[in-house]
């Protein structure tokens, strides 16, 4: 992690966002796998905040939670699609 990543989780962190802390892997290739997959999807998760923040920033407590709200909602209608497909991506990896 640079410097610039390590202020950027101090600083979502101090907003009381959820930032991962680590990988748990068995192996080295396993780890060195999973640190590809964090790395591509940490500039994602830094711009959803981002993104969050800037949409929520003038709003009261009650309406960014009436935010979140809807995404959750969101996220449970497409779970079953969701878990669908990262079903039929491990077969495809199995196979």
């Amino acid at each position: 992690m640079n410097i610039h990543e390590h202020q950027a989780k101090q600083i979502l962190k101090k907003y009381g966002a959820i930032v991962p802390e680590g990988v748990f892997a068995l192996s080295v290739d396993e780890l060195v796998e999973k640190a590809k997959l964090v790395n591509m999807m940490t500039p994602l998760y830094f711009a959803r905040i981002a993104g969050f923040i800037t949409e929520t920033k003038d709003m009261t407590n009650g309406e960014a939670e009436k935010v979140v709200e809807e995404q959750a909602e969101m996220f449970e209608n497409s779970k079953d699609y969701l878990l669908q497909r990262w079903s039929e991506k491990g077969k495809e990896e199995i196979s």
